[in-house]
């Protein structure tokens, strides 16, 4: 008689690691969380991507980049079990939904133009360096909505789902690092 026997010895150690690995999956999520981030910077690289691209603005420049700073604000953190990427600015959640802002009535001081840049008009200067001060003519703005299209910087929909390309490439990487302890490093 021809027999086969099979040791569980190997087995049992590499289902070991498997449980070590599934219960602490930082490294994995380590990679994750880059690849949110990675997913952002491209949205404001290319005017958004998914769910959709921005809606264009009146003004010249690159969208949602006035002064960098929503860009700029971008994070990532990561543990055992999770990995997310995002800003804590305070407007950054209106810009990713959109939605509208109330203006409250304020005062506007007119604006003089000296070679092509506004200066304010608050108050001179003496010939001796100090302030003099003046009147300061302006006008009364009442107030008004604004309403701000969502421009979506987060790689995710409306209902909070992942982009189908990144939900794929995220359970690839948590398949792959609990199975061999590797994964892809893009």
């Amino acid at each position: 008689m021809l027999t086969i026997e099979v040791k569980a010895e190997g087995a049992a150690a590499s289902l070991k690691a498997i449980g070590e690995r599934a219960a602490n999956l930082a490294p994995a999520m380590k990679r994750v969380g880059a690849r949110l981030l990675a997913d952002i910077h491209r949205n404001f690289r290319e005017g958004g991507r998914y769910p959709q691209a921005w809606k264009p603005i009146r003004r010249a420049g690159q969208i949602l980049v006035k002064s960098g700073l929503l860009r700029r604000s971008m994070q990532q953190r990561s543990g055992e079990d999770f990995a997310e990427a995002g800003s804590s600015l305070r407007y950054a959640r209106i810009h990713q939904q959109g939605g509208t802002v109330r203006i409250p009535a304020r005062w506007q001081p007119r604006r003089a133009i000296s070679k092509g840049s506004a200066v304010s008009v608050f108050a001179r200067r003496s010939s001796f360096g100090r302030r003099k001060t003046g009147s300061v003519s302006g006008s009364f703005l009442p107030a008004h909505d604004i309403h701000i299209p969502a421009r979506p910087f987060l790689p995710i929909d409306a209902a909070g789902s992942l982009s189908p390309q990144t939900a794929v490439w995220v359970e690839k990487q948590i398949g792959e690092y609990v199975v061999s302890g590797k994964g892809d490093s893009a």
